[in-house]
């Protein structure tokens, strides 16, 4: 984990994704996400878990998928929830989210024209945020 978390480190931005199987994240990004414990701590009598490392230094763009219509899929699981949570660990501040519905209805899946539009507007703000930085 310490290896994959220098990789994160060095990282301009964040794409957390994870399709969703049985209203969560894959059990795959659920390891990943328990693991990611070192990076946060749990104050005695706090409702939840405090990040370690003050304020945003990168962003994250996140990415799920579900074989349910999208809004079925939102309303009922918590993928983008964990996925969110996952980013605010890393101290990454999320700047969208892609939620595919339906990915199963085809062999070979199309993305729409509003999806792909929407990932073109979400990677200009990861670009952006990255020249920003930069300068």
């Amino acid at each position: 984990m310490g290896g994959l978390l220098k990789e994160i480190e060095r990282a301009d931005a964040l794409v957390l994704a994870s399709p969703m199987n049985a209203g969560t994240v894959t059990a795959l990004m659920k390891t990943f996400i328990e693991r990611l414990v070192c990076t946060a701590y749990w104050p005695w009598g706090s409702p939840a878990p405090i990040a370690r490392r003050s304020g945003k230094s990168k962003q994250a763009l996140l990415v799920a998928s579900s074989a349910a219509p999208g809004i079925l899929a939102r309303l009922t699981g918590d993928v983008t929830k964990r996925l969110k949570s996952a980013a605010k660990m890393l101290g990454a501040e999320t700047v969208g989210t892609l939620f595919i519905g339906l990915a199963a209805q085809q062999q070979h899946q199309e993305l729409s024209k509003k999806t792909i539009h929407k990932a073109h507007k979400f990677g200009r703000k990861l670009a952006a945020g990255k020249s920003t930085k930069a300068s």
